[in-house]
């Protein structure tokens, strides 16, 4: 089994070395569990590579455990497409930049793809990391922006937004480079055949209101997009995963973060009315 870890990036690079040892520690530990095979790590550099070579060149253990790929197309299928043409892996992982993880969840969806052959890919729940400033004024918004995914406040596992952390069989990871949101385009073209895992993905989250509010206007092109596409298929995943927030974790959590959700809730309405 070959295993390709693929990191597409356009102007990353604080969580190069996290993101590394994370994956260093995965591999470690599915060896320890007897699960061994062949892997390449490539980070996808997409677009302009002085703020990602910064932080490569700046750390030894970065530089020697990512091979680098500097292309120049746009958008994260679109690059992650260009490196699955040059590739035979079996298992194709596609991981964000930004993110670490616990040294268990590789060899989790390793051994769920083996046990069940009907199943084509795996991914985990996300989590968004708190704040790390002491600005109080920022630490706000940030906390406004992100407290769903802080809190964890939907029923179940999120699941729109898996694509933090994606393991696939490679004959499943066919995405067209003009879809949007390809963690909900792979949901439906494998329902029934895919599973979203416990373990946390954690990430850092949103820390602008005007990128926020731009990320979540392109998320709901991309959902009208796959509803024309696949209209049928879209209601059904949507009426059996809602995406719903669990009231009694509302009510749970203190009532700063209660503010916060409101607040987001308040801009929430205000932007579907602009779409």
């Amino acid at each position: 089994m070959k295993i390709s870890f693929l990191i597409p990036t356009k102007d990353g690079g604080d969580g190069f070395s996290k993101l590394a040892e994370s994956i260093k520690s995965n591999i470690n530990y599915a060896n320890r569990n007897g699960l061994y095979f062949e892997y390449e790590v490539i980070l996808i550099i997409n677009g302009d590579p002085q703020k990602p070579e910064k932080y490569i060149n700046s750390d030894e253990n970065v530089r020697n455990f990512f091979q680098i790929e500097k292309i120049n197309l746009l958008g994260k299928m679109v690059s992650v497409n260009y490196l699955l043409a040059k590739t035979t892996s079996d298992i194709i992982i596609i991981l964000d930049d930004d993110v670490y993880f616990g040294e268990k969840l590789l060899f989790f969806a390793l051994t769920e793809l083996l046990i069940n052959q009907d199943l084509r890919l795996v991914a985990f729940q996300n989590r968004a990391l708190p704040y790390d400033g002491k600005n109080i004024i920022n630490t706000f918004f940030y906390d406004i922006i992100n407290i769903r995914s802080l809190k964890s406040l939907y029923m179940g596992i999120d699941p729109f937004l898996f694509g933090r952390f994606l393991v696939c069989k490679r004959e499943a990871l066919t995405v067209p480079n003009e879809i949007i949101n390809e963690d909900l385009y792979l949901s439906l073209i494998n329902d029934g055949h895919f599973l979203i895992l416990p373990e946390e993905v954690f990430y850092v989250g949103e820390h602008s209101l005007l990128k926020h509010i731009k990320r979540v206007l392109r998320l709901e092109a991309g959902r009208d997009q796959l509803k024309k596409i696949f209209p049928e298929s879209y209601e059904k995943l949507l009426n059996k995963n809602g995406r719903k927030i669990d009231q009694q974790k509302i009510k749970s959590i203190d009532l700063y973060h209660k503010m916060c959700y409101s607040f987001t809730r308040y801009y929430d309405l205000s932007l579907i009315q602009l779409l």
